[in-house]
């Protein structure tokens, strides 16, 4: 939502509050139109005026109906709806406050101006159910001056009641750090089920660890490129057994640059209720360097397998990760890196390992386009033409998907993408040509689960 609200712009779009009324208000007198009695006719009934309102239940309903795509573009009509007249701003402002948006200092200083320290507009505070934070600055020269995420904890902790998502990006904490007691001003977002944090960085590994293990509802927790320096010192796991409600439901790890912050987090996160409760995980690396950490980050999916649902991982880095146990996995994902070499020889050997109690339904893998090398100095890729990817050993996944794990399979999903942008036509040609080429060599596959294995074109299309 963009805070610095125009309230000055008076226009009202006539057309679409007919459109958005007409629907409900047609079914709602057609549903109590009085029958009449054979007997009794039109003109001997007392003529009943319509009201000149329309009832706040119904109004309620027209607003809460609202959709669009566009965040902005639904901004635009709610403020619209709440410039109708008095009865129809409550609503609008409530759903107004349901999702937040701050990208800047400015912002953020709008808000709170004009809805945090009014005491009679604390309670619109209750619709809000999600907020993002954004902070360019955060990667500025002059960011330090500017900075403004920090603050939110404290300004707004028990402000939200109803609170259930929160993500923050490009927030340093490293220069301008939240109070010492953030951790606990956070642990009054009660109800926060979803907690992502996007190209941060923070001053330790023991912040996130103490904002995790405050947040007694927290169930879904995305981390991508969230750095901190690397600290030498105790053992999380060993030095704080705090987190007894840190009971993660969803765990999704993204990073590109190379770095240990993660691991000992991961280990501390693997001594917790965690351990027993997470059913969806996400492993993405961009880079096949930080194999160096490999067996720490696999030796937490070893904890953390019994339970697992859905797994999506990276290869080459967990290419060694025994998938044995894994016995309530339905859902399974690789995400091959570009560089990759005789990656469906090591899928092969990873599927072999899964355990007949495994019921995958659903297989997918991320894979890219094949390159040739240009000759010279520097390294440089060129994507094939026509476009294809690398088949030596897929075939070997034809006798594995026959085997018992994979008897309820449903879908066979391959998403392409490549170093170049595709028209829609070139990408439509690609995802023919994959499919073709998969088909050939699984074909008792293709033919005993017709229509399971699909391919996607997932890379940049040209408009």
């Amino acid at each position: 939502m963009c805070v610095c609200l125009k309230w000055a712009d008076h226009e009202t779009n006539c057309e679409a509050i007919r459109v958005l009324i007409a629907s409900p208000l047609r079914e709602l007198y057609r549903s109590n139109e009085p029958r009449l009695p054979h007997n009794v006719t039109a003109p001997d009934l007392p003529v009943q005026l319509m009201p000149p309102y329309l009832p706040p239940e119904l109004v309620d309903n027209i607003i809460a109906s609202i959709t669009d795509e566009s965040l902005p573009q639904l901004n635009r009509i709610l403020l619209k709806c709440a410039l109708i007249c008095r009865d129809w701003l409550p609503a609008s402002r409530s759903r107004l406050l349901q999702f937040v948006d701050l990208t800047s200092a400015t912002a953020y200083n709008s808000f709170v101006d004009n809805l945090l320290h009014p005491p009679h507009s604390n309670p619109y505070l209750a619709a809000t159910e999600s907020v993002w934070l954004t902070d360019p600055s955060g990667h500025s020269p002059s960011g330090e001056r500017q900075q403004w995420t920090h603050r939110f904890i404290h300004d707004f902790a028990g402000h939200l009641p109803n609170l259930e998502s929160l993500t923050i990006e490009n927030a340093d904490w490293i220069s301008r750090p939240p109070h010492p007691h953030a951790h606990l001003a956070i642990s009054r977002f009660s109800l926060l089920k979803e907690l992502s944090l996007y190209d941060c960085k923070l001053p330790s590994a023991h912040m996130l660890r103490r904002m995790v293990s405050v947040l007694s509802s927290l169930e879904n927790l995305q981390l991508v490129n969230v750095t901190w320096p690397h600290a030498r010192g105790g053992d999380l796991a060993t030095c704080y057994r705090d987190s007894a409600r840190t009971a993660l439901k969803t765990l999704y790890l993204m990073k590109y640059r190379v770095d240990d912050c993660l691991a000992p987090f991961l280990h501390w996160l693997s001594h917790t209720p965690t351990r027993g409760s997470l059913r969806d995980l996400s492993f993405r690396f961009a880079r096949a360097d930080t194999s160096l950490h490999a067996h720490e980050y696999m030796a937490f999916v070893k904890a953390v397998a019994p339970g697992l649902v859905k797994l999506d991982i990276s290869l080459p880095l967990l290419e060694d990760l025994a998938l044995r146990s894994l016995k309530s996995l339905q859902e399974l994902k690789f995400n091959i890196g570009r560089r990759s070499q005789g990656h469906w020889h090591t899928v092969a050997r990873m599927l072999h390992d899964l355990p007949i109690q495994s019921r995958i339904h659903h297989l997918r893998f991320s894979v890219w386009l094949k390159t040739r090398q240009l000759p010279g100095p520097v390294i440089l890729e060129q994507p094939l033409r026509p476009a294809t990817i690398e088949d030596d050993g897929l075939e070997r996944l034809e006798a594995i998907l026959q085997r018992g794990a994979f008897r309820g399979l449903q879908s066979v999903d391959f998403a392409v993408r490549g170093l170049e942008s595709y028209s829609e036509s070139e990408a439509a040609d690609a995802e023919a040509r994959i499919l073709h080429l998969v088909q050939q060599k699984l074909p008792k596959t293709s033919t005993a689960l017709g229509g399971i294995i699909s391919v996607r074109w997932t890379g940049l299309v040209q408009v």
